[in-house]
């Protein structure tokens, strides 16, 4: 199976936001309570009560997420930059690997080495690592269905894929 996207800076930065919403937020709000918690006892050197917790935790959560959204917002306005993921390329999806190519790239990827597919709100993304995904966005669908039936089908070839090399490795 064949296909062409389009990856567009709206695609890359929708993945960002799935990246962090999905693998970064649970580590971003446990630091987030531990400065708010550890404030307190960093600037003072008298007893603290509960009210001191209070005004750190909310003092510091306001300007941390003020920050994080302004971060998130201007974000839109990064400019393009070579390294990043855009522009068109042709995936090609067999039985054993994918191969991404572009006018100046040619990657070949085995299924066992894809991490996960997760499905966002904008796109479907294969990971290849904690960082980085193979984005499919669903603008390069006809609709709902191509997209459905096109998830189906990847997921039955990394499962094939994953259980080839559980059933060698216990042979």
């Amino acid at each position: 199976m064949e296909l062409q996207v389009d990856i567009q800076k709206e695609d890359f930065i929708a993945f960002n936001m799935f990246h962090f919403r999905t693998r970064k937020l649970k580590r971003f709000l446990f630091f987030s309570i531990s400065i708010s918690v550890a404030l307190p006892f960093l600037l003072t050197k008298q007893e603290h009560t509960v009210s001191d917790f209070i005004f750190s935790f909310l003092l510091f959560n306001i300007l941390f997420f003020a920050l994080l959204f302004i971060n998130i917002f201007l974000s839109k306005y990064i400019p393009l930059q070579k390294t990043m993921p855009i522009g068109v390329r042709t995936y090609i999806f067999r039985e054993s690997e994918i191969v991404c190519k572009t006018n100046e790239t040619y990657t070949a990827l085995q299924w066992i080495d894809i991490q996960s597919i997760e499905r966002g709100k904008k796109a479907i993304y294969l990971f290849v690592n904690e960082n980085a995904a193979y984005i499919i966005p669903y603008h390069a669908f006809l609709g709902n269905n191509e997209i459905l039936a096109f998830h189906d089908t990847i997921s039955l070839l990394h499962a094939n894929a994953l259980q080839q090399n559980n059933n060698k490795n216990v042979t």
